[in-house]
């Protein structure tokens, strides 16, 4: 079973608090990121780079539904927002700086007419040279051998199928569709 809860990372006696559903992979992540120099905690990987080593712990084992709350206790009673004590940036639980879904003021706004940035403009020759050399570049890679066809297109089906069958499709058409009895 996957381990939920909080840990905690030191650095030179200074805290980073922070919560997962699955404490493990966040583990590696912290690795990966740090020994990479490419943590997203600006104050936490400055101090990596300095001291060289970490250690991680499991502050409290906790329910998937109650992570937030308890990350919020841990950062104010470790003071990890305090630099004197940690490294945390944020306040914890709900509080990210992507702000996803309704509660990113975009959320619903369509860019179209006079509400969108290239209204009125035109790319460039050269702009559009650089788009088309960047396209083709993406497109490029090593051809897919028919077997690898072959196993992808059979796992697409199973998937699909999988996902009629939770749906409550049950009945598979002559064209390939799955409908409802």
């Amino acid at each position: 079973m996957k381990q939920s809860g909080i840990y905690k990372i030191v650095i030179n006696g200074k805290a980073y608090v922070g919560l997962s559903k699955t404490i493990k992979r966040r583990f590696q992540y912290h690795t990966r990121a740090l020994k990479g120099n490419k943590h997203c905690n600006k104050h936490l990987q400055a101090a990596y780079n300095i001291h060289g080593t970490f250690s991680f712990e499991v502050i409290e084992e906790c329910e998937p539904k109650i992570l937030q709350e308890r990350e919020v206790f841990w950062i104010n009673k470790l003071q990890a927002r305090n630099r004197e004590y940690g490294y945390n940036m944020l306040e914890g639980g709900a509080a990210t700086p992507i702000m996803a879904g309704e509660n990113n003021p975009m959320y619903g706004r369509k860019l179209v007419g006079e509400q969108n940035g290239m209204y009125g403009k035109h790319h460039n020759a050269e702009t559009k040279a650089k788009i088309a050399a960047n396209t083709s570049n993406h497109q490029k890679g090593r051809k897919q051998s028919p077997q690898h066809k072959k196993a992808r297109g059979a796992a697409m089906a199973a998937y699909y199928k999988e996902k009629a069958l939770a749906e409550g499709r049950t009945r598979r058409t002559r064209a390939g569709k799955w409908v409802k009895p």
